[in-house]
């Protein structure tokens, strides 16, 4: 199993670091680094870490997917798409 640490800005609805894997042998590291981060970041409650055991990381992409799609581009182009059918439908 590898665990990954995860930043996360939920005001931008993403993530801010590449996630960080490390081994089975090193996951008190993870919870060590993660631990520091929250204490260098306590101040701001839009920013989350987390650390997740998964076998890889696309399986933590299957299972904790909130963490890897930025809902506010996907949003942003969603309303988009809408003006631009608006458009063309009163063509």
């Amino acid at each position: 199993m590898n665990y990954y640490l995860l930043i996360y800005d939920r005001k931008e609805g993403k993530l801010i670091e590449e996630p960080k894997q490390y081994s089975s042998k090193d996951r008190k590291k993870a919870w060590k680094d993660r631990l520091e981060f929250e204490i260098e970041h306590k101040d701001e409650e839009h920013i989350e870490s987390v650390v997740f055991g998964a076998k890889s990381l696309d399986d933590l992409k299957k299972t904790h997917g909130r963490y890897f799609f930025n809902y506010n581009a996907d949003r942003n182009t969603a309303k988009k798409i809408r003006q631009e059918i608006k458009k063309l439908k009163k063509m």
